[in-house]
């Protein structure tokens, strides 16, 4: 994976977090186990110089395994950057749309650990509906080949029906449909115009019930929903510095 690709940088530092998160837990409850046994020996054998210690210690990981668990839920649950809303597919695009059936663009990130939830809700959204085109399109650092896209989530799309996937360099085609996270989904009708716009899990890593997949199948099911949007939960795909001298 190339650091320098700039929509990537959240990427590894998700990764760290995650894993470190993991090794920090693991070591609190080893700590937690150690200070409970020296508390219990302690009070046994009435030494309550060294059962404060324990205690101590004991409350204090406490602490920080709970500050870790919050900061850890509330970066689950931060969205994406919100683009401005696109209200019908741009002209001038190189993805070719179905004149028969709506299309369903969705962009991700094949290095981002928040794209496997979002192929999972469409792995269920697929199950129903069957009359939509599915077409992915993943992010590629300049830098990189398409082998670099070519990953598992890759074969689970094609695999699932999907058309073969779009590969997007440096996020130009995500900045023209004014898609800047991992897991954004657009509903488009026959006639162009935005269905649904927005992300389908409920969260970062998050598998399960959403209230943007719920959308979208409301959508496709012809019940009007007012706002068919949702936040989208993933790592960026645009590369910022390309796309601002587009304008």
């Amino acid at each position: 994976m190339d650091d320098t690709a700039p929509a990537s940088l959240d990427v590894p530092v998700f990764c760290c977090a995650y894993l470190a998160s993991n090794l920090f837990f693991r070591t609190g409850e080893a700590v937690s186990s150690w200070a409970t046994v020296g508390l219990k020996q302690a009070m046994r054998h009435k030494k309550p110089k060294h059962g404060r210690m324990s205690a101590y210690w004991l409350v204090a990981w406490s602490l920080l395994i709970a500050g870790g668990l919050l900061w850890m839920t509330a970066y689950s649950m931060s969205p994406g950057d919100i683009p401005t809303p696109l209200l019908e597919r741009p002209d001038d695009t190189e993805i070719s749309f179905s004149e028969n059936q709506p299309t369903l663009l969705v962009f991700l990130h094949p290095r981002c650990p928040c794209t496997r939830p979002t192929i999972a809700a469409l792995e269920r959204l697929m199950v129903r509906k069957h009359d939509i085109v599915l077409q992915p399109v993943f992010y590629l650092p300049g830098t990189q080949t398409v082998a670099w896209a070519q990953n598992e989530y890759w074969d689970r799309l094609i695999d699932l029906g999907a058309h073969e996937p779009v590969v997007d360099i440096n996020g130009h085609l995500a900045g023209q449909f004014h898609a800047t996270t991992s897991g954004h989904a657009l509903l488009f009708s026959t006639d162009g115009r935005v269905r649904f716009s927005g992300g389908i899990t409920s969260g970062r890593v998050h598998e399960g019930d959403s209230l943007g997949l719920t959308m979208l199948t409301r959508v496709l099911d012809g019940i009007p929903v007012s706002e068919p949007s949702f936040p989208v939960y993933g790592c960026s795909i645009v590369d910022k510095s390309e796309h601002s001298h587009e304008h």
